[in-house]
């Protein structure tokens, strides 16, 4: 039931992208000395590239308390497992997974699938480098991106469990008391960078977060959190190659 603020959208662009803006917590609305947020659309325009930048919008307005998204510490949006955490490719792993849900809800061509590639496709892990030369960049997020799709998709490949996209949506913009794994950019921000809450929690922001966060849900719907409800939780992290929620077992600071 939300409704981001209209955006402006602009056309024919040479490439697709979100312009993020500074939101006000409290009156959920654009900070008055920042700019209206805006989508950039190629010429090229697919329904993928579309639907990946006004998730980012949709994602960074549900981020609005911890002033949008934030994917550092980063090297650059896209650069996948060569980034210091996996801050940068949850952004890019849920903005490639919600266009296809919505194209699956309007029955288009792209249900289940991000430009060509379906979301079935359990190949994919963080350093897989499956993904065809000069893109491999990409492995990262679309091992976030498939284990979505397996927590929301019907289909039981290795995995049991289905749950609606209201619920995964819920799951996908937790705020709660996360772990600070990179003090150096995890304090918790209010209207500015510079500018801390008292209080200590914050939005997932890396991976590992939302494995934390589905370890103490009761995903099997049963009343109760135990055991049954992690070993679904471990075993779908462990299908997509990330054990406990960490895209690089070898590297435990990596997040």
């Amino acid at each position: 039931n939300e409704r981001p603020p209209l955006i402006n959208v602009f056309l024919f662009y040479e490439g697709s992208h979100y312009q993020s803006t500074g939101w006000n917590p409290n009156t959920r609305s654009v900070l008055s000395d920042h700019w209206q947020p805006h989508i950039a659309i190629s010429d090229g325009g697919s329904w993928s590239g579309i639907g990946m930048e006004y998730t980012h919008y949709a994602q960074d307005y549900a981020y609005m308390k911890s002033v949008g998204i934030d994917g550092q510490p980063l090297i650059g949006w896209h650069a996948g497992f060569s980034n210091p955490s996996s801050g940068g490719a949850w952004v890019e792993g849920v903005g490639t997974f919600v266009p296809a849900v919505i194209a699956e809800w309007y029955n288009m061509p792209e249900a289940g699938r991000f430009q060509y590639n379906s979301l079935e496709d359990n190949r994919y892990k963080p350093n897989s480098n499956y993904k065809n030369t000069g893109t491999s960049w990409l492995d990262e997020e679309y091992s976030i991106a498939t284990l979505l799709w397996d927590l929301y998709d019907k289909r039981q490949d290795g995995e049991n469990i289905t749950l609606g996209i209201n619920e995964i949506w819920n799951l996908i913009k937790a705020y709660d008391n996360f772990e600070n794994h990179n003090p150096k950019y995890d304090y918790k921000k209010k209207f500015s960078y510079h500018e801390r809450f008292s209080s200590n929690e914050r939005h997932i922001k890396y991976f590992k977060d939302f494995y934390e966060y589905m370890s103490d849900y009761d995903i099997n719907h049963n009343g109760r959190v135990d055991s049954s409800d992690q070993k679904i939780v471990d075993d779908v992290f462990a299908l997509h190659g990330i054990p406990n929620g960490l895209t690089d077992p070898k590297r435990s600071d990596r997040v």
